[in-house]
Parts: C-alpha cells; structure tokens; sequence
C-alpha cells in the first residue's frame, strides 16, 4: 500500500490512537474477523472496542457512514509496531470496500485515503468552488491532498 505518514512515536506521555472502520455487510464478518485475526497476532490490544451496525443509506461526499458494521478500537500508542498494524489493517479494510472514519485519524496516506473514498475529487471541485483561496485548511486536508493542487 505503502504512502502512510508514519509520525513517530510521542515523547513522554504516548497517549492512544483510536482505529475506526466501516466495511459493507458481509454475512460471514470476513473483513471484521481479518482485523481482529491481525489485531490478535501482533500482540498489540485494544483497551476500548465498540462495534455498531449501519443502516441503509450512504451519505455521499466524504462522509463516513455507509451501510456495514464499523468497529472503533482504541489502543495505546506504542509506537512504530502500532502504526505498521494500522498499515496492515488498511489493506484489510480496504480490499472488503470498506473505510476509516477521518475525523479520528492521525495516519492514513493520500493513496489509501483516495482509495477508500473514491469521491474525494467532487468534493474537492465543490470545496474549491466556496474558497477558491483555500482559506480553510487542516494538517488533515494537507496530508490527504484536499489541499493545494492534487
């Protein structure tokens, strides 16, 4: 996949990197148990999970809901083999068509980012439509290229 910011580790207080995804239906909960499998092999364990099921009715844009089960999962921020897990569960997530909630994010790359919301560039036209001058910006919108030129 490759692409990810990898930020480094925090000095002192490490503090904790939440993980949230949402992957279509799937009766046989294949993406979910991937992660969970994945999660369990590296030894690196959530202290807070919570799993919810979405209705129907995508939102379109970059929003985050779709119709699935998404699965938040809060760790500790132990560092490099954290993130590397997070890089391995993208791929998870990302080959059953699902996505990571961006408004909890600290790490996703452009390329992944693009791929899992496929609609980024309307919602680009659209933002660069209401501010031509990029007055709004974020450290998210630059590291995900909804910023600047693509």
């Amino acid at each position: 996949m490759g692409g990810g910011h990898l930020p480094p580790p925090h000095r002192g207080s490490r503090g904790f990197l939440q993980y949230q995804l949402v992957v279509p239906h799937d009766p046989e909960h294949r993406a979910i148990r991937g992660v969970l499998e994945e999660i369990r092999s590296a030894g690196i364990f959530s202290f807070l999970a919570v799993i919810k099921e979405f209705g129907d009715g995508p939102h379109g844009g970059l929003s985050f809901p779709e119709p699935g089960v998404t699965l938040a999962m809060d760790f500790p921020h132990t560092g490099r083999s954290l993130l590397e897990l997070f890089e391995r569960l993208d791929r998870i997530v990302l080959d059953a068509g699902g996505k990571l909630y961006l408004g909890k994010d600290a790490r996703l790359g452009r390329e992944t980012f693009r791929r899992m919301y496929p609609g980024w560039e309307r919602w680009k036209t659209v933002r660069d439509k209401w501010d031509p001058d990029q007055v709004f910006q974020s450290d998210l919108g630059r590291r995900l290229g909804l910023c600047g030129s693509v």
